[in-house]
């Protein structure tokens, strides 16, 4: 098995976005992002909801979805 040239950071940043959407810079090496499962996407839901109402409920803090650069 070859081993997957290693990058830098900044050469990944000056990678085509379309080339890089799916992937992330591990050590060097270009990873797959893993896809969302339906059972992924179950679960980010009910914890979302069980969050949003403690927060609601004590006010103790400010919730914010998962950003994304753009």
């Amino acid at each position: 098995m070859a081993t997957p040239a290693l990058r830098t950071v900044e050469e990944f940043a000056q990678m085509e976005t379309a080339e890089t959407e799916a992937y992330e810079l591990v050590d060097g090496v270009l990873l797959p992002l893993p896809s969302c499962t339906p059972w992924h996407n179950i679960i980010r839901d009910r914890l979302n909801s069980l969050i949003l109402n403690y927060v609601d409920q004590t006010r103790s803090a400010i919730p914010l979805p998962e950003l994304t650069a753009g």
